[in-house]
């Protein structure tokens, strides 16, 4: 579940929640990310560390960055994602790109 709530050519802002048991290989993007956990708990694995966040953690992924990122737990997690100087022309460009990613594919 994706939902784009703000959208310019500053800044995207996403909420997003994240399933159960998912891993997604680490992987980097071309600009900064802001990702505050709004629920819940993943692992964010960024070059040879990795770092747990959880409810009202934050984390700023610099652009170029190899980051993966799993929810070990049962549950989802929910996180705002902002993309600073996103790449993106619209949340379906954005949904693609990720759906992409899930499936290993390249960005």
């Amino acid at each position: 579940y994706k939902r784009q709530l703000f959208l310019t050519k500053e800044a995207l802002i996403i909420h997003m929640k994240i399933p159960a048991g998912i891993d997604v290989a680490p992987h980097a993007h071309p600009n900064n990310c802001i990702l505050f956990m709004v629920s819940g708990n993943i692992r964010l694995t960024l070059e040879n560390s990795d770092v747990i966040l959880g409810q009202g953690d934050m984390a700023l992924i610099p652009a170029n960055l190899k980051v993966g990122l799993v929810n070990e737990s049962n549950s989802e997690a929910e996180t705002l994602a902002i993309v600073l100087s996103p790449n993106y022309s619209s949340l379906d460009e954005f949904k693609q790109r990720l759906t992409n990613l899930l499936k290993g594919e390249k960005d």
